[in-house]
């Protein structure tokens, strides 16, 4: 966020103490939050300078900032306000430039304000002001800093505003607005078909103007974009190595070697490891890295979310994994409030396992038509959608669904999901007894997922395999059905059935299990024997 300027002088006098006060404050509340004094504490602390020095820009400045860590709307904004009545009002006619410069800097800052709560309309509203008032004095500094906020607030040609940015800040030397626009150029690409090396390259690009320019804040960001990249591409291995790079980043505060810089790039890496262990079934070591996250990033902090939407997602796969609905119902609503469009997603899920097929359908279908389900999102509500025309009995119209959600992670370079998406289809041909069909999508599929995914996932994949494998073996035993019959073994075709039967149990296909035992039954009242002893374990 722009600040205006303000200097320091020696701690000696009063005002100079407060000074230096506010400027440590400000710069550990940008660097690491957790370093600096509590919420309720600083803000008394800025009420007794406030009430000494009533215009004292910094501190209203630093109020702003510290409502903004509490999600403070109301006190956000008219902190902020007062942190330009200084320039917005001048006493000397002489200050006509600081009105000015007040006026579109305020502006400025209130459309990031409003852009940090999510009031992307509000905040358009105000930078276009912003803009407006920066044209007017040709004030391109302030131009830079806006189109920034205006590629993030805006819906629509995203990727051309941000290519403006950066060839405009790159000529103006404005190294910070230069990376960070390479940075979220990258991040808007991954949602294109952009090959991964070139996201990759836009990344190494931005590093290295922020290893020159020592901009801490973006080392960080482009080691979470690469983690973030890298488990969209199905990489767990690299995203876990991403996330641990990010945290062995040596980023002391220049004032302070023992505060490090921590921010929500720092909470989200600390979650990536939590997701990975939560992934290979470690839930107790995923809770102790999500506690020291807690620790970390108190729960009134501004990056809180941030974990305690990974603690819900955590437990709520647990809990489906457990089917115990009603708690996973309870931490689905949790998550709604910062992730809703990921909490639809997961109570379309949990819908389908309890069966309520009309209502999964109708939360899917309001998913499609959202335009900013895109990319990975798509690829999953495609998938659900699979899955609940399979529980239906209706697998015949889950197959395009499939082709799609194929089509579309490829399109995307979403390995993992494609290979799931195999899966899911190796599933689905295996009911319609398309086993050919089966066997080179569960070929597609199964590496990718052997190698980098979920135990869960893997278990799956394993199991749509035996199940290939299972119609294979029945194959087999037809023709030995076949063969024991021809010369009479009747004791051995009643074992063959036997082991149908036992077989088919055993991995729940209860329909085929059924026939075999009605075989077995007709078979032992056409060629009644005397008694024997059933067995699979003879030769």
């Amino acid at each position: 966020m722009w600040q205006g300027g303000g200097g320091t002088s020696g701690p000696q006098h009063p005002a100079a103490r407060a000074e230096l006060f506010i400027s440590q404050q400000t710069s550990l509340l940008q660097f690491n939050e957790t370093a600096a004094l509590s919420p309720p504490l600083l803000q008394a602390k800025i009420k007794q300078l406030v009430k000494q020095n009533p215009d004292m820009a910094e501190a209203h400045y630093l109020s702003y900032l510290n409502c903004l860590r509490v999600k403070e709307f109301s006190g956000a904004v008219h902190s902020l306000l007062r942190t330009y009545d200084g320039q917005l009002t001048p006493r000397e006619s002489g200050r006509v430039e600081d009105q000015s410069r007040g006026f579109r800097y305020a502006a400025m800052n209130l459309a990031a304000l409003h852009a940090h709560f999510g009031h992307k309309k509000a905040g358009l509203f105000v930078l276009k002001e912003a803009i407006r008032l920066a044209q007017e004095i040709s004030d391109h500094v302030c131009l830079q800093h806006a189109l920034a906020w205006l590629y993030t607030l805006s819906p629509i040609h995203k990727a051309q505003l941000m290519k403006r940015s950066m060839v405009k800040s790159c000529e103006l030397s404005l190294s910070y607005l230069s990376s960070l626009g390479r940075l979220n150029h990258a991040k808007q690409l991954s949602y294109t078909k952009t090959a991964p090396a070139t996201l990759l390259q836009s990344i190494v690009r931005a590093e290295a103007l922020n290893c020159k320019h020592s901009l801490v804040s973006l080392q960080h960001g482009a080691w979470a974009l690469r983690a973030t990249l890298w488990a969209n591409w199905g990489v767990s291995t690299m995203t876990s190595l991403a996330s641990q790079l990010l945290l062995h980043l040596n980023t002391h505060h220049p004032t302070s070697p023992s505060t490090f810089y921590s921010a929500q790039p720092t909470c989200a890496a600390v979650c990536n490891i939590a997701i990975g262990l939560a992934n290979l079934g470690d839930y107790q070591l995923a809770g102790e890295v999500l506690q020291h996250a807690r620790q970390r990033f108190p729960p009134h902090g501004q990056h809180s979310s941030t974990w305690m939407f990974t603690q819900a997602y955590i437990s709520l796969v647990d809990l489906l994994h457990q089917g115990r609905w009603t708690e996973a119902q309870t931490a689905i609503t949790s998550m709604a409030t910062t992730h809703p469009t990921e909490a639809k997603l997961r109570q379309s899920e949990l819908l389908i396992a309890k069966g309520q097929l009309t209502e999964a359908w109708g939360m899917l279908g309001e998913l499609r038509k959202d335009p900013e389900v895109v990319g990975e999102l798509r690829v999953q509500v495609l998938l659900m959608e699979s899955c609940a025309c399979v529980a239906g009995g209706a697998c015949a119209v889950a197959l395009p669904l499939l082709v799609e959600a194929l089509s579309a992670a490829q399109h995307h370079h979403l390995a993992y999901l494609a290979a799931l998406t195999h899966l899911h289809t190796a599933n689905v041909q295996l009911q319609l007894g398309l086993s050919r069909e089966a066997e080179a999508s569960i070929t597609a599929g199964l590496g990718t997922v052997l190698t980098g995914g979920s135990v869960y996932d893997q278990a799956r994949a394993r199991l749509v395999e035996a199940k290939l494998l299972l119609l294979g073996v029945a194959v087999s035993l037809d023709l030995v059905h076949k063969l024991f019959s021809k010369v009479r073994a009747y004791h051995k075709v009643r074992e063959t059935l036997y082991f149908k039967a036992r077989l088919y149990h055993e991995v729940g296909y209860v329909e085929e299990r059924n026939k075999c035992a009605l075989e077995f039954r007709q078979f032992e009242l056409q060629h009644p024997c005397q008694a024997y002893q059933l067995t699979v374990n003879s030769f």
